[in-house]
């Protein structure tokens, strides 16, 4: 829980830099900035979507630090970290993998719909782990998908690379010895300029009746 808060926290000093430009101001003034950017986190936390498309506009290092720095802090079982980040930008790399991505796709898969893939974003996150770890490295991921949310990107996680790029890009993707890709995270700034019927839309939320119970 301690960490949760932790992420709570980080992406609200996002929003309240940005908010005040680093400057001070008076109590009243910070209490309603507070507010702001407790909403404006919220509303992260609660309305994130698959980004589909993605401008060629490059995350800057700043960012990559940040978006890794909240994977590197996510919680985990019994604190144990089994996790490794690639922060992968070549160009060439990314559209190899996602080329041979493409050559492997089983007969009959119907590929019209402009769904994103590997090759679709500036920055391709590989989180590799230690076997049984699928549910921290869960956690991790969704932290840097929500912290990029928080920094203006657009995200998508995808699991589909992971075979490919354990069977033939472990050494170029330095895959530590002992462990295997379990999740991507595609990050990038969302490519407003497409109309709907250009990008297949994420998929609508199951109802919350559906999906909640309460037992009191």
């Amino acid at each position: 829980m301690k960490k949760y808060l932790s992420l709570f926290i980080a992406l609200s000093l996002v929003f309240s830099q940005a908010a005040c430009g680093g400057s001070t101001g008076s109590a009243e003034q910070t209490a309603e900035t507070a507010e702001a950017d407790n909403s404006s986190v919220l509303d992260i936390l609660t309305d994130s979507v698959t980004t589909q498309a993605f401008t060629d506009e490059a995350v800057t290092a700043e960012d990559i630090e940040k978006i890794l720095t909240a994977g590197i802090n996510s919680p985990s079982g019994m604190d144990s970290q089994p996790w490794h980040f690639t922060a992968l930008t070549n160009s060439e790399l990314i559209s190899e993998i996602s080329e041979a991505m493409k050559a492997n796709m089983p007969a009959g898969v119907d590929t019209s719909k402009a769904k994103a893939d590997i090759g679709s974003a500036p920055l391709v996150i590989i989180i590799s782990e230690t076997e049984g770890n699928d549910f921290n490295i869960g956690l991790a991921c969704q932290s840097m998908a929500l912290t990029a949310n928080a920094l203006g990107y657009g995200t998508k996680i995808l699991t589909s690379p992971c075979s490919l790029i354990n069977s033939d890009y472990k050494e170029a993707l330095a895959v530590p010895e002992g462990m295997d890709c379990g999740a991507v995270l595609i990050v990038g700034k969302e490519d407003t300029s497409l109309s709907p019927d250009e990008v297949t839309a994420a998929t609508d939320r199951n109802s919350f009746d559906d999906v909640v119970s309460f037992v009191e």
